[in-house]
């Protein structure tokens, strides 16, 4: 896997999404390409709830986990997967859907993926059929882990607390 790598890590719950929304928005607005997913969490009583799929490339939203049980979805720890919400994923991260991006985004890489669940085989394909700059969210106790179960050579660590967004931007866009 040759591909620059570029991680958003934080805590659950910290704010890595929210970043990563600002980060695209900003990138789009240069011009840049982006393509893939984002989970964007609903809360309801101060608790996350469900979560919805954004495809960055469309603008299209999806449904994709929850807490409440719903017949035909699975369940996956705290949450039930929306069996359109993994097809809809698995859409936006087909690398056929993202030959013509300049950067591909994965919304996150967790504990689902170490399991060969979630986006697992979504990533294989992609790490085996295109060479373009990632950009990943992993949660902090997770970094280390998946950086190595997908070969993440030097991957290049932001952290949403501490470091400076500017100069993750400027590294992010040098790697087009």
């Amino acid at each position: 896997q040759m591909q620059q790598t570029f991680i958003i890590t934080g805590k659950q719950g910290s704010g890595k999404t929210t970043l990563l929304l600002e980060v695209v928005q900003m990138l789009k607005q240069q011009g840049t390409r982006v393509g893939g997913i984002a989970a964007v969490g609903c809360w309801k009583e101060g608790v996350r709830d469900s979560f919805d799929l954004l495809d960055l490339q469309s603008g299209d939203t999806c449904k994709f986990l929850q807490r409440v049980p719903v017949e035909g979805w699975e369940k996956l720890r705290r949450f039930y997967v929306n069996p359109q919400g993994q097809r809809f994923g698995e859409t936006a991260l087909d690398p056929e859907h993202l030959k013509n991006v300049d950067l591909i985004v994965i919304d996150e890489i967790g504990p689902f993926e170490l399991q060969a669940k979630g986006w697992a085989k979504a990533l294989d394909k992609i790490f085996n059929t295109l060479d373009k700059p990632l950009l990943v969210v992993v949660r902090e106790s997770l970094t280390a882990e998946i950086a190595d179960r997908y070969n993440f050579t030097d991957p290049y660590i932001f952290h949403e607390k501490r470091d400076s967004l500017k100069k993750f931007l400027d590294d992010l866009v040098a790697s087009f």
